[in-house]
């Protein structure tokens, strides 16, 4: 694929961190349900672990899908970042909508920068769509499972992890 080739630089910093999350639990409306936004909020609290440790600000983008953005606006109010949501419609993929990689992966790579935790809040097609491309630009392993609703996969210098991580 055409979008999948790169020549950016690889990560060489840990002050840069790449989060695809997949949207917490819904129900048939694609509302998050109580067990969906409490997977939200432990997302957030996962996010800023991370972000506090590495001393990196949170930047959020997020699908139009109505789970995803609620979802991503839920993880902002937890951050006390409401308000800096980005939500875009090439970031939605799903049986209707197709999404669009190409831009998808233009705005990750400008926002993917030293100093930031970029956190995409997606579904499960462009979450691991992007996660493998940025995967492969960075010579990590991209033969990553399905994530489940409310987990993301963490991209830094290490590789790749899940994020929260699972409980035992």
């Amino acid at each position: 694929m055409k979008w999948l080739k790169s020549k950016k630089p690889k990560l060489e910093s840990t002050k840069r961190v790449f989060v695809a999350a997949r949207h917490g639990s819904h129900d048939a409306q694609h509302k998050l349900t109580g067990q969906g936004m409490a997977q939200m909020a432990d997302m957030a609290a996962a996010v800023q672990r991370v972000a506090v440790k590495r001393g990196l600000k949170v930047e959020i983008l997020s699908s139009t899908e109505p789970c995803a953005l609620y979802g991503a606006h839920v993880i902002a109010r937890e951050l006390d970042i409401e308000g800096k949501v980005m939500p875009h419609e090439c970031f939605r993929a799903d049986a209707i909508h197709h999404g669009d990689c190409e831009l998808a992966v233009k705005i990750v790579e400008a926002l993917f920068r030293d100093g930031v935790l970029l956190l995409l809040v997606s579904n499960v097609m462009m979450s691991h769509r992007l996660v493998r491309y940025i995967a492969g630009r960075e010579g990590f392993d991209a033969k990553i499972r399905e994530i489940r609703h409310g987990e993301g996969l963490m991209l830094a210098k290490k590789g790749v992890s899940i994020i929260p991580r699972p409980q035992q």
